[in-house]
């Protein structure tokens, strides 16, 4: 739920302002709020990290100009799966709290902005398509790719090294 609403925030904030979001400071905050958004979802059925316990996924409390605001959530959810190797004695397994759907909403919002700015160029960006992919290259040199699914939203995201 919080990710919706913060979805919410960002299509506000972007489409509200009237001004495009034309800046280094929120280019480069959207591709942080990605990453982490990415790596919730690659994480939602971590059950057990090097330092004990389900993945603590990161909740975006705001993507802005002046960087990337989160939190950690402590949230767990408890599923019954007697025989897993992280089961508890009553055959309970933690999960991170995740909310998938919201999560890959907000993602594919995210990347679609991030893929708009460097389409105008913002920050030294440029953006090419390639069929289903669109790569991103910026000023210093990183490149991402993203996947459009079927319906046009992005699906997938990854930095090439």
């Amino acid at each position: 739920m919080k990710a919706a609403i913060v979805t919410a925030f960002l299509f506000i904030s972007f489409s509200a302002s009237g001004e495009p979001l034309d800046s280094c400071g929120w280019l480069n905050s959207w591709r942080t709020c990605l990453a982490l958004i990415n790596s919730n979802l690659y994480n939602v059925n971590t059950t057990r990290t090097p330092e004990g316990g389900p993945y603590i996924p990161a909740v975006i409390e705001k993507c802005s100009e002046e960087g990337a605001f989160t939190k950690q959530s402590r949230h767990i959810k408890y599923v019954y799966i007697p025989g897993h190797p992280d089961a508890d004695s009553n055959g309970f397994v933690a999960f991170p709290d995740i909310d998938v759907a919201a999560e890959r909403m907000t993602f594919s919002i995210l990347a679609k902005g991030i893929i708009a700015m460097a389409q105008r160029g913002v920050c030294g960006a440029q953006a090419m398509s390639q069929g289903r992919y669109v790569y991103v290259r910026y000023q210093n040199q990183d490149l991402e790719r993203f996947k459009r699914g079927p319906n046009g939203s992005i699906t997938k995201w990854r930095k090439i090294e």
